[in-house]
């Protein structure tokens, strides 16, 4: 039962997460369309990329962590 509830958590927390990710993403473009610098526009993408891959790594790692590794 433990298992199976680590796995459905995962798979909430990946879904949830891409939906978020893409929503993120497409307000970065609209913010973009009003942004005339070049740099002011590539600095907006790195911090969210990295954020959301972290909470990937965490979704993974509650499954890995729990299930493999014991």
């Amino acid at each position: 039962m433990k298992a199976i509830i680590l796995v459905v958590i995962t798979l909430v927390g990946f879904f949830v997460n891409w939906r978020y990710l893409k929503k993120a993403l497409g307000q970065i473009a609209e913010k973009n369309k009003l942004e005339r610098a070049a740099f002011k526009r590539a600095l907006n993408y790195p911090m969210t990329i990295v954020w959301y891959g972290y909470l990937f790594a965490f979704f993974a790692g509650l499954t890995l962590n729990n299930l493999v590794f014991r």
